[in-house]
């Protein structure tokens, strides 16, 4: 008798709990029904973009919605994309938008910018070949630095597709996308590989995967500055998210199955998931899951809302199934947001963790960067004490007490290496990139 009941406690606990479900708040945008991802760049800031080019905003954590349109002599988008580096600037890109000049059908990528929450957008492709990049994917490790992952387009001819074959380019920005290099290009074999969802655990490793079938998921150890083409694994139709919890796990999520790596993302082991993980959205950017301490929400079509606190070893349900479709899900802190049919969008803000992610970190600032001199400024709102180098494999290069406001790099060769600061009692204050020349 002890057995059986020791064997129905492990089945028991292997399966879906229904128990605690999270207390959801439902507000409606009052909007048109159409499909679309949310962002959540700030404390009850919030960014819905939806196929048609609409973007609603909220200012007060969903309670009231207003719209804008995102509008580039165009009459329809599809395969957009967008980014927010925080709760007024931000990007959008159409893979393809349909442009009618004379009448005449032509295809002509686009990349956005706002400074002002969406009011008004200007074209910031300064930098790419124009009309022969389109973006894919955009990421910031601050207001400044970032990347984009673009898409050279052999030819568009009026009236026409692009032509299937591309090549992936990554292009850098210092100036926060003003103006955009160059930086190294990725090889694909489809049209179809378009990299989609970006994922890092530190300042240096990632992984770029796309949304479609049968992409080489590519992954870097310096940042974003240079990708390989790993062949990690190659995972059927509609991927939806990635994770890389630290330099040796990750997960990726696809339909209903998620996929584990536990040995330094070089090969993934698939699951089978309780639920059927499907996302319809046409802008995936991780948009069927979030984060927070040690709590996963994953998002399903027209499933229940589950959540897993080791790994995806077992469930719980946070959220009844809504019986409508479910478009994407965001968050910021312990407030979790998801956008779903008839311009419902659902809150629950009762989240606990074991960690403190509330607190932000003080801001430094490190000058000039990119540099070729032999020594670097830095500001800093916290006193710092003492600092630290260390290389993009992770050798520790100096640790150094501070001396003034500048720090030296004359013994660093060309390279990407993590400045990081601490206070008087060794707390660590804020990391930042430097670019050596």
């Amino acid at each position: 008798m002890k057995k059986i009941i020791a064997l129905a406690l492990v089945i028991v606990s292997t399966l879906t709990s229904y128990a605690q479900q999270d207390n959801w708040q439902t507000y409606n945008t009052g909007f048109a029904d159409v499909s679309g991802i949310i962002h959540a760049p700030a404390k009850d800031t919030l960014y819905i973009h939806r196929i048609d080019g609409s973007l609603l905003r909220s200012f007060n954590g969903g309670a009231n919605w207003d719209s804008l349109f995102i509008r580039h002599d165009s009459t329809y988008f599809t395969e957009l994309g967008s980014y927010f580096i925080n709760g007024r600037v931000g990007f959008t890109w159409s893979v393809w938008s349909c442009m009618y000049t004379g009448g005449v059908k032509t295809e002509v990528p686009m990349l956005l910018k706002t400074i002002n929450s969406g009011l008004t957008w200007t074209p910031a492709m300064n930098g790419f070949s124009i009309d022969k990049v389109v973006v894919a994917q955009v990421y910031f490790w601050d207001s400044q630095l970032g990347f984009a992952i673009g898409q050279s387009v052999t030819s568009h001819p009026a009236g026409t597709n692009y032509t299937h074959h591309h090549t992936n380019e990554t292009y850098f920005t210092l100036d926060g996308g003003n103006t955009w290099v160059l930086n190294n290009s990725i090889p694909v074999d489809d049209i179809k590989n378009k990299p989609k969802m970006i994922s890092f655990c530190d300042q240096y490793t990632g992984l770029m995967m796309g949304k479609e079938l049968n992409f080489n998921y590519s992954k870097s150890n310096d940042g974003g500055f240079t990708w390989t083409n790993t062949n990690i694994h190659k995972l059927g139709y509609n991927a939806t998210g990635v994770k890389v919890q630290n330099a040796q796990n990750a997960f990726i999520l696809a339909n209903d199955s998620v996929y584990i790596s536990t040995n330094g993302l070089q090969s993934f082991v698939a699951s089978k998931l309780p639920f059927t993980n499907y996302n319809n959205s046409v802008m995936a950017n991780n948009a069927s899951f979030y984060e927070y301490g040690n709590t996963t929400y994953s998002l399903t079509f027209n499933d229940d809302i589950y959540k897993t606190t080791n790994n995806f070893g077992s469930f719980e349900v946070s959220k009844n199934k809504n019986g409508v479709p479910n478009y994407a899900m965001a968050g910021v802190g312990a407030d979790i947001y998801i956008y779903a049919a008839h311009g419902n969008v659902y809150k629950t803000a009762n989240v606990t963790t074991t960690k403190d992610l509330t607190k932000s970190t003080p801001d430094v600032l490190i000058f000039p960067n990119p540099t070729a001199e032999n020594s670097i400024n830095f500001s800093s709102a916290i006193k710092a004490k003492s600092y630290t180098i260390t290389a993009n494999n992770g050798a520790l290069l100096a640790n150094k007490n501070i001396e003034g406001a500048t720090i030296n790099t004359s013994t660093l060769s060309a390279g990407i290496y993590l400045v990081s600061f601490f206070d008087a009692n060794n707390k660590l204050i804020a990391s930042k990139k430097l670019i050596k020349r």
